[in-house]
């Protein structure tokens, strides 16, 4: 018959097994619970019971205690004593094998202690544990936002080449006339001209595999590409020369600053005076000032001009939509147009004429079948024009040069 033990004594050897360094074991756990059996069973001291109760729920916790004793984080000296330690009998055989000439080798591995991280823990190897979730988000690469083609006339073309009929050489002025006078004749000479369709292109190359796996970043791609595609045409749209394949900007189209009525008028003008006198240059162009493509930074200086009061000016002069709208002209921001430039005026008189929407085309080119490849082609062809009776209705310049041409001398 196993040894009755008291409840202190109980108590005792399960605080000892606790605050030891090992751990216990389920026979452990089984003697425990076997005592505390007997304890109940054989004492009635009411008083008892709330340590019996303590004991269990310490037995309790025992049990979840793991079976193993875990080793904390050694240092590298730690990690080389421990390794010694785990090979004493083979250094205690070499010892005696050197004792007796003889040369046995002793190989020993020694773990290197590292930083616990992801990298040194999970990620160096197959990971356990999935630590990354997909967010769905892609960042993009920032570009900036289109604002040409919608403040122009926009149309579409079904031909390679856009023709328009233009009048000149005006002839004859209608008179008044008394009863039985002659009139007076009138002429007008009509010229037909062209320009051609440009193309913009892009291509990019796709695996097979992510066509079919990843279609919806495929899609992704497709807008990107289209976004790029668009941000080119643009630029030929401001800028373009002409030359070659190469469509004609509205700044080779647009009549040169002059300050119309206001050059040489003005004491220490400033941005919005330029706007002031591009807009009459129009209006004494017979045009009707529309829009003003100007950088941002040129904005910038626009709102920090202030009245005698140092009130901003330019906030008197944003629409509901918050434009800013000055001299009839909307003010529009775009990084097409370079630092400290502009051009605008009856943007109306732009024709931009699409002979396709976007095409897309996905196939095969050079070596793609091989290497399992696709060729993704995005293209646009379109035609700009400005007649020559309205090109002086568009104006162009920058602000530095136009600021002196408003000067008073």
């Amino acid at each position: 018959m196993a040894e009755e033990l008291t409840v202190e004594q109980v108590v005792a050897k399960l605080d000892e097994k606790i605050e030891s360094k090992g751990y216990a074991t389920k026979e452990d756990i089984a003697g425990f619970q076997n005592e505390i059996k007997d304890l109940k069973e054989n004492n009635d001291v009411s008083e008892m019971k709330s340590v019996i109760d303590s004991l269990e729920q310490k037995i309790e916790g025992l049990k979840e205690e793991k079976t193993e004793k875990v080793e904390g984080h050694k240092t590298l000296h730690g990690a080389i004593l421990a390794e010694l330690k785990n090979n004493e009998e083979a250094l205690t055989q070499l010892k005696a094998d050197a004792a007796q000439g003889k040369a046995s080798p002793l190989s020993m591995t020694i773990k290197a202690p590292v930083t616990i991280t992801n990298a040194d823990t999970i990620g160096s190897a197959e990971p356990m544990y999935q630590l990354t979730q997909d967010t769905g988000i892609i960042s993009t690469i920032r570009k900036r936002e289109l604002r040409y083609l919608a403040n122009v006339s926009v149309g579409s073309i079904s031909t390679n080449r856009a023709l328009w009929t233009e009048e000149i050489d005006e002839q004859g002025n209608p008179t008044f006339i008394g009863e039985g006078d002659t009139k007076s004749q009138g002429s007008v000479l009509y010229v037909n001209q062209t320009q051609d369709v440009k193309k913009v292109a892009v291509w990019a190359k796709m695996t097979l595999e992510m066509l079919d796996d990843l279609p919806q970043f495929v899609s992704f791609i497709i807008r990107n590409l289209e976004r790029r595609l668009d941000i080119v045409l643009e630029n030929g749209l401001f800028n373009g020369n002409g030359i070659g394949d190469n469509l004609t900007g509205i700044n080779e189209y647009a009549t040169a600053f002059t300050g119309g009525g206001l050059a040489g008028q003005l004491t220490t003008p400033n941005e919005l005076d330029v706007i002031e006198a591009i807009a009459l240059q129009v209006k004494e162009a017979n045009g009707i000032p529309e829009a003003l493509f100007v950088n941002p930074s040129t904005m910038s200086a626009i709102r920090l001009i202030k009245d005698s009061q140092g009130r901003p000016i330019w906030k008197d002069y944003v629409t509901p939509s918050g434009e800013m709208n000055y001299s009839g002209m909307r003010i529009i921001e775009t990084l097409a147009v370079s630092a400290g430039d502009f051009v605008g005026g009856e943007t109306s008189v732009v024709n931009v004429l699409n002979r396709s929407g976007l095409q897309m085309q996905i196939g095969l080119d050079g070596n793609d079948l091989t290497q399992n490849k696709q060729t993704l082609v995005l293209e646009k062809r379109m035609v700009q024009f400005v007649s020559a009776n309205d090109t002086n209705v568009l104006i162009n310049g920058d602000f530095a040069t136009a600021i002196t041409a408003l000067t008073a001398l």
